[in-house]
C-alpha cells in the first residue's frame, strides 16, 4: 500500500487556535470553495462524529464533487475524517499539530483508499485539497477568536455571573458569554450563549467599548443586551457558574470581576445610571397631568 501523503505547514498561532480552527466546520468549506466547489449540505460551526458534507462544483456542466465524512476523533479533539473527491479519489485524513519554537506544526496525512491510489492524478488531486486546507488554516488562526460578553439589563439592574471553572477563575465574577463559532454574527452567538448557560433569552443591542485581550489569540467584545425571559440559572451538565446576581450600579463593586470584564465596568455602571435616570423622568412624565387646551 503506498505511503500516505503528507501536507505540513508551520502556523504562527496559539495551538489551542490552530486546532479550533481545524476542529470547525468553515475551514474546510472556505479550502474546498477555493478549488471551486461549494457546500450543498448544511455545515454546523463544529465538525462531530458522523457529520457528513456534501461539495459540488460551481459550473453548471461540471460533474466534479466532494464528500468529507467525519468518522471520529483523536485525542487532540480533532476530527478524523473520510474524503472523496470526484467518483474514485478516496482517501482517510488525519491532522497532527505539535508546537515548535516557529509556530504551530500542522501537518494532514492523507492515506488513498480509492481504485485509482497507484495514480499521480490522484496524488495530485489529494495534494492539491490539502494545501488548500492548510492555507486557509493559516490565515484563519492567526485571526483573534472573538469572545461576545453580555451586560444584560433588567429593571434597572445588570446581570453577573461567578464562575465556578476552571480553578483559576473560579470565584470572581464575569457577565456572562462565550465564544463565537465559525459563521456565526456577534449578536447571534451571545443568544445563544446565554441560552444554554442560563436558560434566559435578551435582544441585544449595541457594542460597548473597550474590547479586552483576555488570553492567547482571544478579544472579548462586551455588548448590551435587555432581558425578555427566563430566570437565570446554571443549565449546563458540568456548569460554567455557581451563582447569579442582578447588580444595581452601586452594587458593582462588592463582587471581584474577572480581569477581562473590569475595564467595561464602569461603562455599563454609566448605562445603568442612564437608563435609571430616564426611567424616573418616564414615571414622573406618566404621573404629570397634561394641561387640556
Amino acid at each position: 500500500m503506498p505511503r500516505p501523503l503528507r501536507c505540513a505547514v508551520v502556523v504562527p498561532a496559539p495551538a489551542a487556535s490552530v486546532r479550533r480552527v481545524l476542529a470547525g466546520s468553515q475551514v474546510w468549506v472556505r479550502a474546498l470553495r477555493s478549488l471551486g466547489l461549494r457546500c450543498s449540505t448544511d455545515a454546523g460551526p463544529t465538525l462531530t462524529t458522523g457529520t457528513d458534507l456534501h461539495f459540488r462544483s460551481d459550473l453548471r456542466l461540471a460533474t466534479d464533487t466532494a464528500r468529507l465524512t467525519v468518522t471520529g476523533t483523536d485525542e487532540q479533539g480533532l476530527p478524523v475524517l473520510a474524503v472523496t473527491l470526484g467518483r474514485l479519489t478516496r482517501a482517510d485524513l488525519r491532522i497532527r499539530t505539535a508546537e515548535t519554537g516557529a509556530g504551530v506544526l500542522t501537518t494532514l496525512d492523507l492515506r488513498i483508499t480509492g481504485p485509482d491510489r497507484y495514480t499521480p492524478y490522484a496524488r495530485r488531486r489529494l495534494i492539491r485539497f490539502g494545501q488548500a486546507v492548510l492555507g486557509v488554516a493559516t490565515v484563519t488562526a492567526r485571526d483573534p477568536q472573538v469572545v461576545v460578553a453580555g451586560a444584560v439589563f433588567r429593571d434597572g439592574t445588570v446581570l453577573a455571573a461567578r464562575r465556578a471553572r476552571p480553578e483559576a477563575l473560579a470565584g470572581l465574577w464575569e457577565m456572562p458569554g462565550g465564544r463565537v463559532e465559525p459563521g456565526e454574527t456577534e449578536p447571534v452567538a451571545l443568544r445563544r450563549e446565554l441560552a444554554e448557560e442560563l436558560g434566559i433569552t435578551v435582544r441585544v443591542g449595541e457594542r460597548i467599548e473597550p474590547s479586552a485581550q483576555v488570553g492567547p489569540g482571544l478579544v472579548l467584545h462586551p455588548w448590551t443586551a435587555d432581558w425578555t425571559g427566563g430566570e437565570p440559572r446554571p443549565m449546563e451538565a458540568d456548569p460554567a457558574h455557581d451563582e447569579v446576581r442582578w447588580l444595581r450600579a452601586d452594587q458593582l463593586d462588592e463582587v471581584d470581576w474577572l480581569p477581562g470584564d473590569a475595564p467595561f465596568v464602569e461603562a455599563v455602571r454609566a448605562l445603568l445610571t442612564v437608563r435609571a435616570g430616564a426611567a424616573r423622568t418616564d414615571t414622573h412624565d406618566a404621573g404629570v397631568e397634561q394641561p387640556t387646551r
